[in-house]
């Protein structure tokens, strides 16, 4: 397979001109052009704010308005995102209203005299993706597909189908900023595996779009904070909060699907209490439970996090409810039932608040665990994991709070998921007893190489980064 180059050439498709129908009234630029070009079912424009990205996707959508029976759907996360100044529906008003095409306001839908469609759609509402059923598409555009889940964006390939004499290409197309909830699963999919799948990948820039006041937006840009500004003026999808003890990188093809998770494993699901619940203008700690998982040559899989701010009695809800899911799951899997771990706080009330779960879970493998030594020494022996290439993360809808929290720690407001993914990985490692598997920081870079079981217990785990930065200034 010919692999496209990750930058494209400005003058690179001079005189290759992509098929353009009279309803479009712009002069694709030269990335456009390559988007509006590509043939395969499904292609990414992503990467920094104000690079024409939205318009690149209303105009794949109309390119093939003037063809019977042509039908494509435009979507947001939301109505109003969809009808904000500047957005889908408004400028396709600007393009489609002095033209033949005739909208119509209760379907938010324009047609053409060839019969062909232009539909705008939002999946805001829970189970709004019902009202996609039955419907077909010859091509979907998804604007900001990182404010949606992974799920609702495979979803919308159900609805891409075409009779079996069409000759209408089906297409598939998403654009985005890296930014927003689902940034960590849009960079994988998009970026990091898309190419292994046929996934095109066009990066956006603000000096490709001549529409724009660039140095007006450029100044309104300055006012970010740094972090978001190489975000969205860059367009950088790596760029995460910097915090000391783990870094994006160990984590970049790190990532799988939970069938592809070993079934000889061992699990906990460890829960980090929040103090309180949240208060209107607060910024309260968070309840955390994570799911990991360790096989027999030592490699450990964060499987699932959960998180909430919730009341006392909420907390002790949401920790049956995941007791009782995670359950099901191992079944189902042939897999043994997660044991479930709590940290204890020191004294009589950390004791009573354990003995309280302790009858609430019944059933369950179920124990306070009590920690010792700050939380940084307690990430350490994960950290040395994570660099050595041994720890892998499922993917889900919790993926990217779950990286920006554990990228940025120890410099981060909230902590709660990485104390609970200590606290299972201290269970798992401690229970192993004195032959688990060692940590080499030699394999580095060869993470296909397995761990053995066999030798002496794990060494004390080496100082963070902070500390040995601290150590290396003293010895200068």
């Amino acid at each position: 397979m010919t692999e496209l180059p990750r930058e494209i050439p400005a003058d690179a498709l001079r005189g290759v001109v992509p098929r353009l129908s009279r309803y479009i009234p712009w002069r694709p630029t030269p990335r456009q052009a390559a988007f509006l070009l590509l043939p395969g079912l499904e292609a990414f424009f992503g990467g920094a704010a104000g690079g024409a990205k939205s318009v690149a996707l209303l105009m794949a959508a109309l390119q093939y308005a003037d063809v019977p029976g042509y039908a494509a759907l435009l979507v947001r996360q939301n109505y109003q995102m969809l009808a904000q100044p500047g957005g889908l529906m408004a400028r396709a008003q600007e393009w489609l209203g002095p033209t033949d095409a005739v909208w119509n306001a209760d379907h938010h839908q324009w047609r053409f005299p060839s019969g062909a469609t232009l539909t705008f759609r939002h999946l805001q509402d829970a189970g709004a993706e019902r009202n996609l059923q039955g419907a077909e598409y010859h091509y979907i555009g998804v604007d900001e597909v990182t404010d949606f889940t992974e799920d609702q964006y495979r979803f919308l390939f159900s609805r891409i189908r075409r009779s079996a004499d069409s000759l209408i290409p089906l297409r598939m197309r998403a654009a985005s900023n890296p930014y927003g909830p689902g940034v960590e699963w849009s960079y994988r999919r998009f970026i990091v595996e898309g190419r292994a799948h046929g996934i095109v990948f066009i990066p956006a820039r603000l000096e490709d779009n001549p529409h724009l006041d660039r140095e007006a937006y450029e100044a309104s840009l300055k006012e970010l904070g740094p972090l978001l500004y190489r975000r969205l003026r860059d367009g950088d999808w790596t760029i995460r909060p910097e915090g000391g003890l783990f870094e994006a990188s160990w984590f970049d093809g790190r990532f799988m699907e939970l069938r592809s998770v070993p079934a000889e494993i061992r699990l906990c699901r460890y829960w980090d209490l929040a103090a309180s619940e949240q208060v209107r203008g607060s910024d309260a700690d968070y309840t955390a439970g994570a799911l990991l998982g360790r096989d027999r040559d030592g490699t450990f899989y964060v499987i699932d996090v959960v998180r909430a701010r919730v009341s006392p009695l909420g907390v002790q809800q949401l920790v049956q409810r995941t007791a009782e899911r995670d359950r099901g799951l191992a079944r189902t899997r042939d897999r043994p039932v997660p044991v479930i771990r709590m940290e204890q706080e020191p004294g009589a009330a950390g004791k009573a608040l354990i003995d309280i779960y302790s009858r609430l879970m019944g059933p369950f493998d179920f124990r306070g665990q009590v920690s010792s030594g700050s939380k940084e020494a307690r990430a350490a022996p994960v950290s040395a994991r994570a660099e050595a290439g041994q720890l892998w993360i499922c993917r889900g809808a919790w993926n990217g709070e779950f990286l920006d929290e554990v990228c940025a720690f120890p410099q981060v407001r909230h902590d709660d998921q990485v104390d609970a993914l200590s606290g299972a990985y201290a269970h798992l490692a401690e229970s192993e007893g004195r032959g688990h598997a060692r940590v080499s920081r030699a394999r580095i870079g060869d993470p296909t190489q397995r761990v053995r079981r066999s030798g002496p217990p794990d060494p004390s785990p080496p100082p963070p980064p902070w500390e040995r930065a601290r150590s290396s200034r003293h010895q200068r």
